[in-house]
C-alpha cells in the first residue's frame, strides 16, 4: 500500500512524502469519518498444547499446515486436518485410545458423525477449539510433527509448532 505523509515547509508549501506499507502486517479498519487505521497484526507462538486454553479459535482460519514436513495439498479446515492426522496414524484402536472426542467403531452417519472407511471408525463433529485440541493431542501421542498458522477472528496470528 502506498500512502503519503505531509510536511509543512517554511515557505508555506506542503511536501508529500511517499510511504510504502506492507499491508500483510496490518488490518485496515475504516472509520466513519473516512479515516483509516492500520492495526498491527499480532503474532503468538504456541509450542505447548496447554497454551491453547488462552485463545479462542471459533471463527478462525487456518492459513497454513505442515505435517511431518509434508506440504502436500491438505485442506485448510480443522476437520480435514484431523482426518489427515488419523490417516497417518492408520490404526483405529490407537486413535480411540488417545482420543478426546466422540468416536464409534461402527458406521454411524447421524448425530454429526462421519465414517472413515479406511480406519473403520466414525467421528463426531466438534467445534474448532475441541478439534484443534484433538489434532494436537493425537500428534503428540503419535509423534507426528505439525506446524499450523491460524488467524483468529480478532486478527491474531497464532503459530502452533509441535
Amino acid at each position: 500500500m502506498e500512502i503519503y505523509k505531509y510536511k509543512n515547509l517554511e515557505n508555506g508549501d506542503i511536501l508529500l512524502e511517499k510511504v510504502i506499507i506492507n499491508t500483510n502486517n496490518y488490518i485496515i479498519e475504516n472509520k466513519e469519518s473516512g479515516d483509516k487505521i492500520l492495526k498491527k497484526i499480532q503474532n503468538v507462538n504456541i509450542t505447548d498444547i496447554t497454551e491453547l486454553k488462552n485463545w479462542d479459535f471459533k471463527k478462525s482460519l487456518i492459513t497454513s499446515c505442515i505435517i511431518n514436513d509434508n506440504t502436500d495439498e491438505i485442506k485448510l479446515k480443522y476437520r480435514s486436518i484431523l482426518e489427515y492426522v488419523y490417516k497417518i496414524i492408520n490404526d483405529g484402536s490407537k486413535i480411540i485410545k488417545n482420543t478426546k472426542i466422540n468416536i464409534k467403531t461402527i458406521k454411524k452417519l447421524d448425530e454429526g458423525f462421519t465414517f472413515i472407511d479406511e480406519l473403520g471408525i466414525s467421528i463426531q463433529g466438534v467445534e474448532s477449539n475441541r478439534c484443534l485440541y484433538e489434532i494436537l493431542h493425537q500428534c503428540i501421542e503419535n509423534e507426528i510433527n505439525i506446524k499450523l498458522q491460524i488467524k483468529t477472528f480478532d486478527n491474531l496470528i497464532i503459530n502452533v509448532i509441535l
